[in-house]
């Protein structure tokens, strides 16, 4: 078995092609230089003596149809280079996936009430998809989730997560917007009681959540296209 190794330069996509049609040429001759055909040469043990004219014309003869079909079976070998290296071009390089270029942007939209010490918090995404170039693309899943993390000892915690379906056309974008949510909590406050001297305040802890970002993941099948974090750490979060 032979074994063909091509280093490709990083991020050279026109580079590809070629080393691939090389690919190809180099294992079409490999496959016919192993095909076992008997090759032609002078037979061993025999010396060369004069012979007659008749001989000579003979020999020259044979050595014409043995130019003639050295010079045949070259011109078949070389086709049958040709037609391999289209088959594995066809059959191995135009197969590979066509990159997509995606744009995504998120926006966290919302306000706040209070009452006293409580705070609800409302928000909801509103996602922008883009794709450039002309090809459609579909089946796509657009997953996202709400986070938010406690008052009291700030643990994170999702407060909502979702999936919308979408296609987009080439060139042309698209806006998805999620369900809103509302996000309660109390803040570090303190409660005076009694009177005068016995007047006493007491603190009260945070309590409830508060708001913390979002993380938005576009995929199209297994594959990942696209995603928007609003913190970093969001992002293997989920």
């Amino acid at each position: 078995m032979i074994f063909f190794n091509f280093i490709i330069p990083a991020n050279d996509r026109a580079t590809v092609p070629h080393l691939w049609l090389a690919w190809c040429h180099a294992v079409a001759e490999s496959m016919l230089s192993c095909s076992g055909r008997p090759t032609i040469g002078w037979p061993s043990g025999l010396s060369l003596r004069p012979v007659s004219p008749k001989i000579s014309q003979s020999f020259s003869r044979h050595s014409e149809q043995t130019n003639a079909k050295i010079r045949k079976q070259t011109i078949m070998k070389r086709i049958y280079i040709t037609i391999i290296a289209c088959l594995l071009t066809s059959s191995g390089f135009s197969a590979a996936p066509e990159a997509r270029n995606f744009g995504l942007k998120v926006d966290a939209e919302g306000n706040a009430t209070y009452n006293h010490d409580s705070v609800t918090q409302i928000r909801k995404l509103r996602i922008d998809l883009s794709l450039a170039g002309k090809e459609p693309a579909s089946n796509l899943v657009v997953k996202w989730t709400i986070y938010a993390h406690t008052r009291k000892d700030h643990k994170q915690v999702v407060i909502d997560s979702g999936e919308i379906k979408a296609g987009l056309e080439g060139g042309k974008s698209v806006s998805l917007t999620t369900p809103q949510v509302a996000i309660k909590g109390v803040r570090e406050h303190s409660v005076t009681s009694g009177r005068g001297r016995s007047r006493r305040s007491k603190k009260v802890p945070a309590s409830g959540n508060e708001y913390y970002g979002y993380a938005v993941e576009v995929s199209q099948g297994s594959t990942l296209v696209a995603e928007a974090y609003s913190k970093p750490s969001l992002k293997n979060s989920h």
